[in-house]
């Protein structure tokens, strides 16, 4: 008998085996890890008989070929089960799949459903999302699914009305219905927002921050979508008046105009992680964001592919034991060798890139090259 609460089956391949493996799991056991293991509508069936007979609380379905009937199946047997959370990533749902979850969510006990990569498109979101008020869901993945503005719309019009504090919408368009979305954030109970590679662009930037001072978001990712030095200034000038304190902007193209602007801000603001890698800051933001930095609450920067030299580098630590910063990322930089003086004065460290990654480690900080 497995003597476990978590069971690990990830990347078996187990198939038509699936059976064969859960036979005298620990009556314990509360999270199941089934990714990536070929599970079919008839593997469905035989997990849904397991999921009646224990009390299981999470599982993970993530890149198995479930489709609309496995999706069918889980969803006759949700209400007799104790699971809150459940990860179907990349599992074949398609539009129909997502109408059978959907009507099945109300009668469960799901707090915690991540739908990434099912290309349920506009007809698989409007479903989910519209039984939302009458869930206890509090976070939403809808990642990469290939909605537009229909969807757009109608997520921003459930919101509201529903429990949700984490929303992912990465890797979709949401240049149409963008603004609709904004306009509502501030009646919603969102605290995390993910709309990485989402191609908001400078516009997007400057609707966010018009509503963004109203919203409860303390951390918001803007990965790669076209902002520019211009949608960061807008972002930048209202962050102060917001409650973020963790920002991720890389690869936007900031550049150095767009890194000052956000400069003046930081020290106004509550941001203690800042994501600012691949922004073509060079030499010169880097020197400016030493400048700064003593008079931020910041705690963890990543600076990686920014094309800095080591002279940049130099004029940067230096500032480091004036701020409170404890985790740094320079990684795939012309750095050559590097020292660093901890805030102590203790540890000394002495770096070569010689490795394509090197990592060190004090009680005090955490530097990566």
């Amino acid at each position: 008998m497995l003597d476990v609460e978590c069971l690990d089956l990830s990347s078996m391949m187990l198939g038509n085996r699936l059976e064969e493996y859960l036979q005298g799991a620990d009556s314990r056991l509360t999270s199941l890890n089934l990714k990536y293991n070929q599970i079919d509508k008839a593997g469905m069936a035989c997990l849904a008989r397991f999921l009646t007979s224990y009390r299981i609380t999470s599982i993970d379905l993530s890149g198995n070929p479930i489709g609309a009937e496995g999706a069918l199946i889980l969803s006759d047997v949700l209400h007799s089960t104790y699971v809150s959370t459940v990860s179907l990533r990349y599992a074949g749902l398609g539009a129909e799949g997502a109408v059978h979850l959907s009507r099945a969510l109300i009668s469960s006990q799901i707090t915690s459903l991540d739908l990434a990569g099912n290309k349920i498109g506009d007809e698989g979101v409007c479903a989910i999302v519209s039984i939302l008020p009458f869930t206890s869901i509090n976070f939403l993945g809808l990642m990469d699914n290939g909605f537009g503005k229909m969807a757009v719309t109608s997520v921003s019009t459930f919101l509201p009305r529903s429990r949700i504090t984490s929303l992912d919408l990465r890797y979709n368009d949401l240049t149409d219905g963008f603004q609709i979305l904004c306009e509502q954030l501030p009646f919603t109970k969102i605290t995390t927002l993910d709309i990485r590679f989402t191609s908001i662009g400078t516009l997007g930037a400057k609707c966010l921050s018009e509503y963004l001072p109203q919203t409860k978001i303390s951390s918001i990712d803007l990965i790669a979508n076209l902002l520019g030095a211009i949608g960061i200034k807008y972002i930048a000038n209202v962050l102060s008046k917001t409650s973020i304190t963790t920002i991720n902007l890389g690869r936007n193209q900031i550049g150095i105009d767009g890194l000052k602007a956000l400069a003046c801000q930081l020290p106004k603001s509550s941001v203690k992680s800042i994501d600012l890698a691949n922004n073509g800051i060079r030499q010169a933001g880097v020197v400016c964001l030493a400048e700064i930095l003593p008079f931020t609450k910041i705690t963890s920067i990543d600076l990686s592919k920014n094309g800095i030299d080591d002279r940049a580098v130099v004029v940067f630590t230096r500032c480091l034991k004036k701020t409170q910063i404890c985790f740094i990322d320079l990684r795939r930089i012309a750095l050559l060798s590097f020292i660093f003086i901890s805030p102590t004065s203790q540890y000394t460290l002495h770096t070569h890139t010689s490795t394509k990654h090197a990592y060190a480690h004090t009680h005090e900080w955490t530097l990566c090259v």
